[in-house]
């Protein structure tokens, strides 16, 4: 034997104020936004066509550049294979010496005194005597 779920009039009633409640915020939240979906399918048209829509309704050519960059970009996001690319920043290289010959003489000033920081410096340097820079080394792009 099956059992019957019977609804009360009372639960009817809350039920269908329940839905009544919800439509009035989903209708609420329509025209609070109406501006930022307006923007957004101008931006799709224009994504798509590749020009506004005064410019596609008067005939005029529109190269489409933007949806083949679009395109482009999305298929190497969900590629099969994707390959990242990367390129790093340009800084300076250097941890002891930056090549300023008045930072070379305070550091044998500092190592005359039995500074270990500036007696590092300087082995540094002396493995490198040829050039007064030889810690700073820019990275090339």
């Amino acid at each position: 034997m099956a059992n019957k779920v019977v609804i009360s009039p009372v639960d009817i009633e809350a039920r269908k104020a329940l839905v009544k409640d919800w439509q009035d915020k989903i209708l609420d939240s329509r025209k609070h936004h109406e501006k930022v979906f307006k923007r957004m399918r101008k931006n799709q048209d224009f994504a798509m066509q590749g020009a506004d829509k005064a410019w596609k309704n008067s005939g005029k050519y529109t190269v489409p550049i933007l949806p083949r960059y679009i395109n482009q970009a999305v298929s190497s996001l969900y590629a099969r294979n994707p390959t990242s690319t990367f390129s790093r920043r340009r800084r300076l290289q250097y941890q002891l010496f930056d090549g300023r010959s008045d930072t070379l003489q305070a550091a044998m000033q500092s190592a005359t005194m039995g500074d270990p920081g500036a007696m590092a410096m300087l082995r540094k340097c002396s493995l490198c005597a040829s050039r007064i820079s030889c810690s700073i080394a820019w990275e090339r792009p």
